[in-house]
């Protein structure tokens, strides 16, 4: 489980989330050791409010396909990676919808000693925000495209001390960077830069779990102000006291719990200082079932306005095996945005159901999705459903 914030309510994966990622595909293993890992997902759709809106709501089918190749250089210690993908969606309600997104990340895992590891990875993606999210809520309909942007990520991790030690410490360094390339007259001044560094040291109980504190900084940069308006940039802080286990087959888990502080640089903007968590846990009571667990809650910037939103996250997911190839998957989300600096609340739910039949060569799924959005700004409302069908193919393992 991803343990940083990741809401899996995103209406704009069209795809069931449940395919992809409990779909292993087979491998093909080069004269020189490079394993080699394609997949491809097709799938067809109906989004019955395709631009986010309160009312008037648009609706169209889609077609998406979604190839991908994963490349891997391990010799048992060290393990060298290469992920590469490309998501295309098309639109019959109007062309100007269609995208094509991509992803590059190289990364690499090396381990100097039984006490020293080092992972790097650098990540360049190309994106599209769908009419209606993003730096266009509320105005979906309004524009004539979608929101491109690309974003790079750079970060490396060094971690002391073995494994089975009593005590070890990791010091890590992340650099983002993200460049909006349409509608630059508005976009210009949402291109930024954050840079953060963290330090984190754990203690080994010895009962399959670790105890750790979590320190980093964080520093956000946007590269051009608007005349008129208030300057964005900001220093994030946190202090996190954390656990992480799997102390039998039946659970494991992750919780961090601290202190978070937001420093404006400018006076004008409400500084944020207050409360801070990430937790995940999962639950496997039987072979073929599983429980999950995630909430999280932390001070955020803004899209669109505001000094910062103070963003909570509720969430289960159901995972069933009914037969070897039959698997079910339901889960529920709800997300709660508190904004500063404006008057807007806002409460989301969302519902995922997907059926998925496993083969030799990949899966077969339906799924449909449920978005439900209250504000207190009635522009930003709305209710949301997708449904479709999803085919991801792989090599035999």
């Amino acid at each position: 489980m991803d343990f940083n914030r990741v809401i899996l309510l995103s209406s704009t994966l069209f795809f069931s989330a449940a395919a992809s990622a409990n779909f292993e595909p087979g491998s093909y293993i080069t004269d020189g050791g490079i394993e080699l890992k394609p997949s491809l997902s097709i799938g067809l759709g109906y989004d019955d409010n395709l631009y986010y809106q309160p009312q008037n709501e648009k609706s169209s089918e889609f077609f998406r396909v979604i190839p991908k190749l994963q490349t891997r250089l391990d010799d048992g210690v060290n393990q060298y990676t290469l992920d590469l993908g490309i998501d295309s969606g098309y639109y019959r309600l109007d062309s100007a919808d269609n995208f094509l997104d991509y992803n590059v990340k190289l990364s690499s895992h090396n381990e100097f000693s039984s006490k020293q590891r080092l992972d790097l990875s650098v990540a360049l993606d190309g994106k599209t925000e769908p009419r209606g999210t993003g730096l266009s809520e509320g105005t979906g309909a309004l524009i004539s495209e979608p929101v491109e942007y690309i974003d790079s990520t750079l970060s490396g991790t060094y971690e002391y001390g073995a494994k089975s030690s009593a005590a070890r410490v990791a010091f890590g360094t992340r650099f983002y960077d993200k460049r909006y390339k349409n509608f630059r007259s508005i976009s210009q001044f949402r291109d930024l830069e954050k840079t953060r560094f963290s330090i984190t040291g754990f203690y080994n109980t010895q009962a399959g779990t670790d105890v750790f504190i979590e320190l980093n900084s964080e520093n956000i940069e946007y590269d051009q102000l608007r005349t008129g308006t208030i300057d964005r940039d900001s220093s994030d802080y946190r202090a996190m006291l954390g656990m992480q286990w799997q102390a039998s087959a039946l659970t494991s888990g992750k919780i961090k719990l601290g202190y978070q502080k937001k420093d404006f640089d400018s006076s004008l903007r409400e500084n944020f200082t207050g409360l801070s968590w990430l937790a995940g846990l999962t639950w496997k009571p039987l072979s073929y079932s599983k429980i999950e667990l995630v909430t999280s809650q932390a001070a955020e910037d803004p899209l669109v306005e505001g000094d910062y939103v103070q963003a909570t996250l509720y969430g289960i997911k159901w995972s069933h095996e009914w037969q070897k190839r039959l698997h079910t998957h339901l889960s529920f989300n709800h997300v709660k945005d508190k904004y500063i600096g404006v008057t807007r609340n806002e409460q989301t739910n969302t519902i995922h159901a997907s059926l998925d039949y496993k083969s030799s060569m990949g899966v077969f799924s339906l799924y449909y999705e449920l978005n439900d959005k209250n504000s207190s700004r009635p522009i930003y409302k709305y209710d949301k459903g997708v449904v479709g069908i999803t085919l991801t193919l792989g090599l035999q393992r």
